[in-house]
């Protein structure tokens, strides 16, 4: 095939600029998973997926004439490629796009000077923001001023993050959980409440459920869990904004009875506020309980000595599972001060939910979007 430059071939198109006709259902963009669980998969998205995002650019991403969007992550995610760039194509804001390093004066320096309104970032990303504007002073957040969103993905964000952004920013995070089958779906939106620990309500026009396996005569089914029951996170097969499939995978093995399963689990209060609890083979079977590894992270993550933490079930003696955490330290702490870590776990969690074993590493394992990768851990322990 022909290599040619993009700037060349901009260069030579033509002035007027003719789409071709296209159907709802036809393949428009394929992306790959990121492959923390397994091999990556073949995404393949409908021309649909992107109008069907319109719903959450108004009630998440609140996005207005004018803006200028910073989407700190790589364009091979999801949430960088759609909320970050693609959304704001079809709206015509203004997009940031950055591949050097995240260090927080740099990125503070960016919003400062492109003049960023909304931020759409990771917890991780967030955590190094608040440290350098707590030691900066307020001086650091002059340069802020005309930022207006903030929105966090990827995974949970400790409240005491939100409420030390809020402290110096005077902006509180908003948090969307998605996947790259289905980008962003259930969202805190702006005129809804913060719920503690949830990540949001489904959109308007999304059918999402938690579903529970049961077997009738040999048939796996699946039925709604009751409030508060622990389930497996799903989107049923009408949402606009899924997946049309995998590639090399037919239908019947992508969706069970009218539903995409997405690995996750989750819980649901009676309020329809939806709660995450993490991949379905990341949960942890210790002492006859099943354990959230993120609940134990949350936790650990305002500890005053942890930067930050991964939680994982760590196999002992006689196939016994122990909760293990491996912690990244703040500058100014010590590998001694590994009782005083425990000590607040045990303060802040109930017994079952603390870690047997605590291990101080200088980095955890992350793919590129900042994504954590279990697997590492995991086999690092077996």
């Amino acid at each position: 095939p022909t290599i040619c430059l993009f700037s060349e071939l901009i260069k030579n198109a033509a002035p007027e600029f003719e789409t071709a006709p296209t159907r709802a259902n036809d393949p428009a963009y394929w992306m790959y998973t990121s492959g923390t669980a397994g091999t990556p998969k073949a995404v393949i998205h409908a021309h649909r997926s992107i109008p069907a995002h319109d719903e959450r650019i108004k009630l998440w991403q609140d996005l207005q004439r004018g803006d200028v969007v910073f989407n700190t992550s790589a364009m091979n995610w999801s949430y960088a490629l759609t909320a970050g760039m693609l959304d704001c194509w079809r709206h015509g804001t203004g997009v940031v796009s950055y591949e050097g390093p995240m260090e927080a004066r740099l990125l503070a320096e960016i919003i400062c000077k492109k003049r960023v309104t909304s931020l759409l970032t990771v917890p991780g990303i967030y955590r190094r923001l608040v440290r350098f504007l707590a030691n900066e002073g307020e001086s650091a957040t002059v340069g802020l001023q005309k930022l207006r969103v903030a929105l966090s993905a990827g995974e949970s964000l400790a409240a005491a993050t939100r409420e030390r952004f809020r402290q110096h920013t005077g902006l509180t995070i908003r948090e969307g959980l998605g996947m790259t089958e289905h980008s962003v779906y259930l969202v805190q939106a702006v005129d809804q409440a913060l719920v503690p620990g949830s990540c949001g309500r489904p959109l308007p026009g999304q059918r999402i459920d938690v579903l529970q396996e049961a077997s009738s005569k040999g048939v796996l089914q699946y039925a709604s869990t009751g409030p508060n029951e622990m389930g497996i996170l799903a989107t049923h097969y009408t949402c606009p904004g899924l997946m049309l499939g995998y590639h090399g995978q037919s239908e019947a093995e992508t969706f069970q009875g009218g539903w995409f399963l997405s690995g996750d689990l989750a819980k649901r209060d009676a309020e329809g506020n939806f709660f995450f609890l993490g991949r379905r083979d990341d949960v942890i079977t210790a002492g006859g309980y099943r354990i959230s590894p993120l609940e134990v992270e949350a936790v650990l993550n305002q500890c005053p000595l942890v930067a930050e933490a991964a939680v994982i079930g760590k196999p002992v003696v006689d196939d016994k599972i122990i909760v293990c955490a491996y912690v990244v330290l703040v500058e100014t702490a010590t590998v001694a001060q590994q009782d005083e870590i425990m000590a607040y776990a045990r303060e802040h969690l109930a017994g079952y939910k603390v870690p047997r074993d605590v291990i101080v590493t200088k980095a955890l394992p992350k793919t590129r979007n900042g994504k954590l990768k279990r697997l590492e851990l995991r086999t690092d322990n077996a």
